[in-house]
């Protein structure tokens, strides 16, 4: 496991040996990354505890629902996972940018699915710059 980034605290050690039971458990597993403010110096009492698979595919809904009422079990918060596969790039980009991995087997799979994010948020720039262009040379939004 890397080391905690400054700021992070370390999760729960039966919360991390579940995690590391269910990695082993989920076909295709790329990476569990933890996100927004728990373990940081921003959680409040009440913040849930973020998580997000990487997986080769997309898994049912339900799995990742029953992952979270099985690890809010053994949290003192609730857990909220999210399969990055399953949620539009620029919101999996939104999440990992402050994510700490927790366990990543596959670095490279990591790396790439990061690549295409910020390749799709350069794309969305381009597309909204050529939208704005064209408003601009109109002076209006509908063309007329």
């Amino acid at each position: 496991m890397p080391p905690v980034p400054d700021g992070w605290r370390l999760l729960e050690p039966a919360l991390l040996a579940s995690l590391a039971d269910e990695a082993r458990a989920l076909d295709g597993l790329q990476a569990i990354l933890r996100f927004e403010s728990h373990g940081t110096v921003f959680a409040r009492d009440d913040s849930d505890l973020d998580l997000a698979f990487l997986g080769a595919r997309t898994w049912p809904h339900t799995r990742t629902l029953e992952l979270a009422a099985r690890l809010s079990s053994l949290s003192d918060r609730t857990v909220q996972c999210v399969d990055l596969r399953a949620v539009p790039g620029l919101v999996a980009l939104e999440m990992l940018e402050e994510a700490e991995p927790l366990f990543v087997p596959d670095i490279l799979a990591l790396d790439l699915s990061q690549t295409r994010l910020d390749a799709e948020r350069l794309n969305l720039g381009r597309w909204r710059r050529d939208i704005l262009e064209g408003i601009r040379r109109r002076g209006t939004i509908h063309g007329g």
